[in-house]
């Protein structure tokens, strides 16, 4: 990455600049990828549900984005499971009234970023 940042030597006029004591440090930190699970919304029981992390980004463009979702939340009696869970868009059956919180974790391969989404279903 290429930085057009400058900086600037103060010396005395009392004593000579020893340039063999100056000593600088870059530091930096890629930014983190944003998880984004998408709108939460309200389905019919008996729904295909299907999810969406394609408003999550990667601002450092360091490697690539993954994808994993979990449900951290379901109503009593479902039998929902995610399928493609690894993937932008997984889904799941609404089976059963009541919300379904599901958490989505996107990772650049060193930093991760997490958000959750609630179905409703009725």
């Amino acid at each position: 990455m290429t930085s057009s940042n400058t900086f600037t030597v103060i010396a005395s006029q009392t004593q000579p600049l020893d340039q063999s004591k100056l000593s600088w440090t870059f530091q930096s930190s890629p930014a983190a990828p944003i998880a984004n699970a998408g709108q939460d919304r309200t389905v019919a029981v008996g729904s295909l549900v299907t999810l969406d992390a394609s408003g999550s980004t990667n601002p450092s463009g360091l490697g690539t984005l993954s994808y994993s979702w979990r449900f951290t939340s379901r109503p009593p009696g479902t039998d929902s499971i995610l399928r493609f869970g690894t993937t932008a868009t997984p889904t799941f059956v609404a089976d059963v009234a009541g919300p379904y919180v599901i958490q989505l974790t996107v990772s650049n391969g060193t930093q991760s970023s997490t958000a959750t989404v609630t179905i409703t279903a009725i």
